[in-house]
């Protein structure tokens, strides 16, 4: 019996994030997936089940959180940038630092805990993943 088909079957229109900590549990990412897909899971409850299974650190929620950051808006704001597009950003400052930028890595396919390197030119500074 899948879990997943059950929610969709119910009358409930959208899942709740504990539905879909049972289901990723039974079935995994692929189950949240397809609720997502089908529009009963919500990025909101889909964020928090894995904020409640977090908790727990004995489940490795490894492949989820992939899933989370790959698939779903992980903040409000500017889409991410496209390879080869252009943006021009404001240096920033808080209190007594120097400045310094917030470059957005998405484009880059970083995941946590990645290296990257970091060039710096006389005008000019290259981000670049660092082959592993």
């Amino acid at each position: 019996m899948h879990l997943h088909k059950e929610i969709q079957k119910s009358r409930r229109q959208k899942s709740s994030y504990k539905d879909l900590q049972i289901v990723y549990l039974s079935e995994g990412v692929s189950a949240i997936s397809k609720l997502y897909a089908g529009g009963t899971a919500s990025s909101i409850a889909i964020k928090k089940a894995l904020r409640a299974l977090a908790v727990n650190k004995q489940i490795n929620l490894d492949s989820f959180e992939r899933w989370v950051v790959q698939n779903l808006p992980t903040h409000r704001g500017r889409a991410t940038p496209k390879e080869g597009s252009r943006r021009i950003y404001r240096a920033q400052r808080v209190h007594n630092s120097g400045p310094f930028l917030r470059l957005p890595l998405n484009s880059l396919k970083i995941e946590k805990g990645e290296l990257i390197s970091v060039k710096f030119e006389k005008n000019q500074i290259v981000v670049q993943k660092e082959q592993q």
